[in-house]
């Protein structure tokens, strides 16, 4: 129950980071390996990230993937799920200065073990599109990590589609705007 007599004052607490931009590119171009996630924002003088965390909400995400690349793949998959982007932030010590403004470069498939082309990913987002086009929600979680990850928040939430990925990624746009 809230009294509309009251003359106290609510106090909304100051997000620590405001997102303006989220751009998905190609690492080195489309032949290359990779995909360049950037998150560029306002953020508090005082906030800092040690981890972050890539999440894809939502069932249609998952059972179209389920339908075109099996059971096994999803499974596998999942075995890694949240993915854990920090080992990938090429910008960790920028982001955390006194600047008022924070970018995160997020480099993943470009090196190591996990290597993928960008076409590759254009070619299986297409195939995303051709079965219904499934809606998600792709999130930045940042927290701190140890031996477990300790949520603190989102960087970013996001409501996409295959569709506006792939669009996205063609035109290296904002994803706050598709």
């Amino acid at each position: 129950v809230v009294s509309t007599q009251s003359t106290e004052r609510i106090r909304v607490p100051k997000l620590p980071f405001k997102a303006e931009s989220l751009t998905i590119a190609p690492a080195r171009g489309w032949d290359a390996n990779g995909i360049k996630l950037t998150l560029r924002g306002r953020r508090s003088s005082d906030f800092s990230v040690f981890g972050v965390r890539l999440l894809l909400d939502g069932s249609e995400i998952w059972s179209s993937l389920e339908d075109l690349f099996g059971f096994a793949f999803v499974t596998l998959a999942r075995s890694f799920y949240p993915v854990d982007l920090t080992p990938f932030i090429t910008n960790l010590s920028t982001f955390n200065s006194s600047q008022r403004m924070g970018e995160l470069v997020i480099e993943v498939g470009s090196q190591g073990k996990m290597l993928f082309k960008g076409s590759t990913l254009k070619k299986k987002l297409q195939q995303l599109v051709e079965h219904g086009d499934p809606k998600f929600t792709l999130r930045l979680e940042y927290g701190h990590s140890s031996s477990y990850f300790s949520s603190m928040g989102d960087l970013v939430s996001v409501n996409l589609s295959a569709s506006s990925l792939l669009k996205a990624l063609d035109n290296s746009s904002n994803l706050l705007n598709v």
